[in-house]
């Protein structure tokens, strides 16, 4: 949830309050632009292997990724994308490393890990539509996170706690 400080919060750029919304917000503008590519690869790689389960109508690929966003809620520090980027990536690019995924961000990994599932087993099923419609819902999600840090489902996060008083 955004803090209240907005002297902080009026400095950043739209990214960076939608990174702070994906619960970063103990991160200093500084610290977000360092991370802004970096916190792109995870997306970017899980929905390539999306794309391309979906390409190909591989229900045991799409429920591998699956098991990629269960195993990210489940460990904040240990999502395999973001151990590949920690430990191959940035230091080829000379990055920073990226820190433990915040709850927000988890979540989000979880509604996309069901997302795959519930597409793969609509192909396992024999209904590819709803596969395809599923996993086009997810894409498309996944595409507004990679160019904008916008997170729709931290977006909610955070009305909700705003309603509840937190």
């Amino acid at each position: 949830m955004m803090s209240a400080n907005c002297a902080q919060e009026c400095q950043l750029s739209f990214q960076q309050r939608s990174l702070v919304q994906q619960g970063y917000e103990d991160l200093s503008p500084a610290q977000l632009r360092e991370l802004d590519w970096g916190l792109r690869f995870t997306p970017v790689t899980c929905a390539l292997l999306t794309s391309y389960g979906l390409l190909t109508q591989q229900p045991y690929l799409l429920l591998t990724v699956g098991a990629l966003g269960l195993w990210a809620f489940l460990a904040p520090a240990h999502h395999p994308m973001d151990l590949l980027y920690n430990h191959v990536v940035r230091h080829a690019l000379g990055a920073t490393a990226l820190p433990p995924n915040p709850l927000q961000r988890r979540l989000a990994c979880l509604s996309a890990a069901m997302m795959n599932t519930a597409a793969a087993g609509m192909f396992l099923l024999g209904y590819p539509a709803a596969a395809f419609a599923i996993g086009g819902m997810l894409l498309f999600f996944q595409a507004i996170v990679i160019t904008t840090h916008f997170c729709a489902l931290s977006w909610f996060y955070e009305l909700g706690a705003r309603a509840l008083g937190f």
